[in-house]
């Protein structure tokens, strides 16, 4: 799918209900047609497996790897027509029909899952080509000579669990691998039904209202068609969620089944602004993640003139701590019952076939394996929501403060130790990737650039006066080695550590703007070059126009329901705990029920569900900084001066 500069693509899932039999006239009910697309689902899973394992070995990898057909010309981006080009095609089982528009789907999903392949067995080879003694203690040279071979765009995860799977596979053939193959044998892709390389002939997607769309696809009407008589073109309307802009473009949808219903992926494309060029950006916003602090923001404000970056010193803080408890807790869990099930297969595999007490092993194996699963979904599932909810929040207090750009740290080439074996499986499984993810599918709706910084030395040096600093617990306990504060012994500056690291990113980000280029392969903004520059200090003036310093409030995900008027003020809201009424029957029971009160008005004031568990910064808008490059920078109100340009 090409996609212009001032366009951004999404998707959306689409429940698919009832149907029409455009051939027959037939009302099909919900089941049917999921019946019916279950039957295209499967074919496709059958005839992809097959061909997946004719050509899941190194040498179609290789080729596949090369981008050259066999006319030695170069490969197309459709991956169904690289397939075609080096000779691969859907196998026809005898006595079945299917249609070449349909095999086009079979072989789009299968070189897409040998592609993935590709990609991997390079990471894997330049893994093999620079192994050292010690794998998991790499020195600074082992990591440079990595980078160099591994490709472009790999990241310290796919580092860090290739390495692993390497190191088992050492353990248990006494030998390293020769490339993915060995570490995977069987390959496999998920059941869905991709209508993105089929055209006009097999499927249709057409829009009538602003919250309509009706898809046409051709389904078989048995579980192995024989002839052209068992396909017939089912319409299915879809409701469009309302995310979907009316002036949007829909593209071609993915069918998958969920519990027995018809779940349609439909893409659709929208407008969104430009951002900036180089050297365009006066007013930036760096954040620094951490831990239980998820994210610290600071916003600054470049000086061409003085070639330095002011900022107010006020930290915007995104704090997720019971949320990323709640991951972890989760995360210790499924290792658990991972390892249990682990030492049952063990214990399996030395057991014959028939002996009695290998069944209720096995039933227990395979309620471990679904409570792993069910984990592992959870766990997923929150950290898409901190992800998401933080990357919304910065552009939030972005467009507020009316910054153009958003600076981050470049994580792939860094590795959390020396911070103890807890720490640093904490902030290893840190939804960094996600987060960033996010924020750029985010930023660009409102076409505010998203950059990467290099992330070596932002919390290891003073952003006032780039020396050395020290860390220490607290404020208080200067002499004390410690990790959460940030102090300076040459110019006293003092604040929290992640604070003192987003400074340090935004002023090397807003310096650097003109050794920022553009990542093909990964298809963002980066910046590889330290431009090192200080952080000014700079007061904001007492006025009535200017906006009070806000605290850490509650962010609200979800609004709750407002209460009644007719409610009482010990009353809570339908779907929150319900509060008691003095009885003074036992001691202590009018203490009870004032607390319960008090709970009930925190209730209603911040709801329930995840955003009670997530506080930050308000968003509000600060006095920005006077866009005069000659004159010393000075604070002025919002509403005097419009958006940067």
């Amino acid at each position: 799918m090409f996609l212009r500069p001032d366009e951004l693509v999404s998707t959306a899932t689409c429940r698919a209900g009832k149907g029409t039999d455009l051939s027959t006239g037939e009302l099909l009910t919900a089941a049917r047609v999921a019946e019916r697309t279950g039957y295209a689902i499967t074919l496709t899973r059958e005839l992809g497996t097959t061909m997946l394992s004719e050509h899941y070995n190194p040498e179609d990898i290789r080729a596949l790897a090369g981008g050259t057909g066999l006319d030695g010309e170069g490969l197309p981006s459709n991956a169904y027509m690289a397939g075609r080009r080096l000779g691969w095609a859907c196998p026809s089982p005898p006595g079945a029909y299917f249609s070449d528009r349909f095999k086009r789907t079979v072989e789009e999903q299968v070189v897409r899952r040998l592609r993935q392949s590709a990609w991997a067995d390079e990471v894997i080879k330049g893994l093999l080509a620079t192994w050292p003694e010690d794998p998991f203690k790499r020195t600074e040279k082992e990591w440079d000579a990595l980078w160099e071979a591994v490709p472009e765009g790999t990241d310290k995860a796919t580092v860090r669990n290739r390495t692993r799977q390497v190191v088992s596979y050492l353990e248990e053939n006494d030998k390293l691998p020769a490339g993915i193959c060995d570490l995977e044998p069987v390959a496999s892709f998920g059941p869905v039904l991709a209508l993105a390389a089929a055209d006009r002939q097999m499927v249709r997607l057409e829009r009538v209202g602003e919250r309509k769309a009706v898809l046409t696809v051709q389904l078989p009407l048995v579980a192995h068609p024989a002839s052209v008589k068992d396909w017939s073109w089912v319409s299915l309307p879809l409701d469009l969620p309302p995310n979907v802009t009316p002036g949007s473009t829909l593209k071609t949808p993915t069918l998958r089944l969920v519990t027995g219903r018809v779940r349609a992926d439909l893409p659709w494309v929208r407008k969104v602004p430009k951002t900036e060029k180089k050297m365009a950006h006066h007013v930036g916003l760096g954040y620094d993640w951490g831990v239980n602090t998820f994210i610290t923001a600071s916003i600054g404000y470049y000086d061409k003139g003085s070639g330095d970056t002011h900022t107010d010193g006020k930290p915007l803080r995104f704090n997720t701590a019971q949320m990323t408890s709640k991951v972890h807790r989760l995360r210790r869990q499924r290792e658990v019952i991972a390892a249990k099930s682990k030492q049952l297969e063990k214990l399996l595999r030395g057991m014959k076939v028939g002996d009695c007490a290998r069944q209720p092993l096995q039933d227990k194996l395979d309620v471990y394996k679904r409570e792993v699963a069910f984990i592992s979904l959870r766990q997923g599932h929150l950290n898409h929501e901190l992800a998401w909810a933080g990357a919304r929040w910065l552009v939030d207090q972005a467009v507020a403060n009316h910054a153009t750009v958003i600076y981050g740290e470049d994580l792939r080439t860094m590795e959390n130790r020396g911070h103890g074996k807890k720490q640093n499986t904490r902030a290893s499984n840190a939804v960094r990737s996600e987060l960033l993810l996010a924020l750029r599918h985010l930023a660009r709706k409102v076409g505010i650039a998203v950059v990467t910084v290099p992330a070596r030395g932002t919390s290891s040096t003073c952003p006032r006066c780039l020396a050395p600093i020290h860390h220490c617990p607290s404020p208080d306990r200067h002499a004390q080695p410690g990790y959460h504060w940030a102090w300076c012994r040459h110019c006293g500056f003092s604040a929290d550590r992640d604070h003192s690291a987003s400074e340090r990113i935004v002023s090397r980000g807003l310096a650097g703007q003109a050794y920022v280029f553009f990542n093909r392969s990964s298809g963002a903004l980066e910046c590889r070059t330290k431009v090192e520059v200080k952080v000014r200090r700079s007061l904001r003036p007492r006025d009535r126009k200017t906006p009070k310093s806000v605290s850490s409030r509650w962010v609200r995900l979800t609004r709750p329901a407002p209460a009644s008027s007719q409610q009482k003020e010990d009353q809570c809201q339908a779907g929150t705990c319900q509060t008691g009424q003095a009885t003074g029957h036992e001691a202590g029971h009018t203490v009870q029920v004032a607390r319960r009160r008090r709970y009930s008005r925190f209730i209603r004031a911040q709801g329930r569900g995840f955003h009670r568990n997530v506080s930050a910064t308000l968003v509000s808008s600060r006095p920005l900084w006077q866009a005069h490059e000659a004159t010393p920078p000075a604070l002025v109100d919002v509403g005097d001066l419009p958006h940067f340009a």
